[in-house]
């Protein structure tokens, strides 16, 4: 893998990773126009994602077939892996923090203090807000949500001794450009946690309720090196599991592919 740096304007050699982190969990700017049409490079059917405001980008309902069954990571022939997959179709993988602030809106949208709308600006009726909750928190749809995570958990100078590592850029041999920050501080067990989290998208608090509560816990299993993160929904609970195999696929594990360039200020409104 290639780990390269550009910092686009001078910084303390010490904070460039921050700054490609900051880039990659990019948030929309403020100024933006309200009515600029939503613009997107990735050929898609736009009714099929929904609009991610807090990171200016746009999430597939739900995992699309075609990038399931894919490993994380491909050593052997590095275009056979899921990130190239994506990459061939103009998308990417979101990172921790991204789906865990696009399920933080699933849910409240389940509770009704959230608006969500559709790539071209339609918003989510209450039958399809519903099943996409459910999605996230049980088996409702094609067994539940299992989503690979753009998150890898290497040794390093963070939180117990971890750094996060982040693909940036897929290269057109399939192998990767990465950015590697300190792991934040997160809950450091395996246990029922609160949707609070770091800017990582971690959880930093342990639930008083350790059994399942869907829409008010997630069970974590915090990071491990070289491991990676997924998430998951199943009969019993969902899961945020940051102790993922890279190399191991499976046929029913995909990715809520992403694509850039969704206009904040189009929709997700409280």
């Amino acid at each position: 893998m290639n780990h390269q740096y550009r910092p686009l304007v001078p910084v303390n050699p010490k904070g460039l990773d921050d700054v490609a982190l900051a880039l990659l969990n990019e948030a929309p700017n403020d100024d933006e126009e309200r009515d600029k049409p939503l613009q997107v490079a990735a050929a898609i059917n736009k009714a099929d994602y929904i609009v991610l405001p807090q990171h200016s980008l746009l999430i597939a309902k739900y995992e699309p077939d075609e990038f399931k069954g894919f490993r994380w990571e491909n050593k052997d022939n590095p275009k056979e892996g899921v990130h190239y997959k994506l990459r061939q179709k103009g998308l990417q993988m979101p990172t921790v923090l991204q789906l865990r602030t696009h399920f933080n809106n699933v849910v409240e949208s389940y509770k009704g203090t959230r608006k969500l709308v559709d790539g071209n600006g339609r918003q989510l009726p209450r039958n399809e807000i519903e099943d996409l909750y459910k999605h996230y928190t049980s088996i409702h749809i094609n067994g539940g949500a299992w989503t690979w995570l753009n998150a890898r958990f290497v040794q390093g100078s963070g939180f117990n001794n971890l750094n996060l590592e982040s693909v940036r850029r897929v290269n057109t041999d399939g192998t990767f450009n990465v950015i590697a920050t300190p792991l934040e501080a997160c809950i450091w067990e395996a246990c029922y946690v609160t949707f609070d989290m770091n800017a990582q998208g971690l959880p930093t608090r342990k639930s008083s309720n350790q059994n399942y509560s869907a829409g008010e816990n997630l069970k974590f299993y915090y990071p491990r090196q070289d491991r990676v993160a997924r998430f998951n929904a199943s009969s019993g609970r969902t899961n945020l599991d940051c102790d993922g195999d890279p190399t191991e696929p499976y046929s029913s594990l995909g990715v809520f592919a992403c694509a850039k360039g969704a206009d904040a200020k189009i929709g997700g409104s409280n």
